[in-house]
């Protein structure tokens, strides 16, 4: 899924049409979420500077599918294994955080 602001760009005819043609699940953030884009943005920079840059140095892709593979690969790094600062000051991996919380979690899923 993709998470994008309401800026034009995302609106426009021709990105709706390339989403569908990727089959990509696009959502935009509620206005007045301000906080939503700075996570997208945060996360979508850490994506450049810590997948995409390295990978493009040192591989060639000759299919979507297998950057696709590389990228669930470190997806699950991000989730199951790199410290977030920003979850933790002294780092936290985000899979602890979700089961720290998960009692929380389900009480409010209880309530809907």
């Amino acid at each position: 899924m993709q998470l994008a602001h309401n800026g034009k760009e995302f609106i426009a005819s021709k990105v709706k049409n390339m989403f569908s043609d990727y089959e990509i699940d696009h959502k935009r953030i509620k206005p007045g979420k301000p906080i939503c884009n700075a996570y997208c943005e945060r996360f979508q920079r850490t994506l450049l500077e810590e997948f995409y840059y390295p990978i493009f140095r040192k591989e060639i892709f000759n299919s979507l599918e297998n950057l696709e593979l590389k990228l669930q690969e470190y997806l699950v790094y991000y989730n199951f294994e790199r410290a977030h600062f920003g979850l933790d000051k002294n780092g936290a991996i985000p899979i602890e955080v979700f089961k720290s919380k998960k009692a929380i979690l389900q009480q409010r899923f209880d309530q809907i």
